[in-house]
């Protein structure tokens, strides 16, 4: 995620849009589902730095476990977190976010 002025660039919103095309077949992700958790480990940095705040959703899917190519419950419950992020105008909202954040 690149952030300019704490707003996420075009760039991070499409990545968390395709976040909404996870499948999962009895309970296991797609290859193609895969592959996207991976594309997280290419966020970009503006100026060398994230908030704190991204910093730690960030970590959280670092944390991703797969067991015999299955996604852990713990997983499913954070990838089900970043479907409920709000957008308005291209921006993610605070309150969303924090509010989310809390429960993990």
């Amino acid at each position: 995620m690149a952030f300019n002025n704490g707003q996420l660039t075009t760039q991070a919103n499409w990545l968390i849009n395709i976040r909404h095309t996870l499948a999962f077949t009895n309970g296991q992700m797609t290859t193609q589902a895969k592959r996207l958790i991976n594309i997280r480990h290419t966020l970009a940095f503006t100026n060398g730095q994230m908030t704190t705040q991204a910093k730690r959703l960030i970590n959280i899917r670092h944390t991703l476990a797969f067991t015999n190519g299955q996604m852990t419950t713990q997983a499913k419950r954070l990838i089900n977190i970043r479907h409920t992020l709000a957008f308005t105008n291209g921006q993610m909202t605070n309150r969303i976010m924090h509010k989310r954040i809390k429960q993990i």
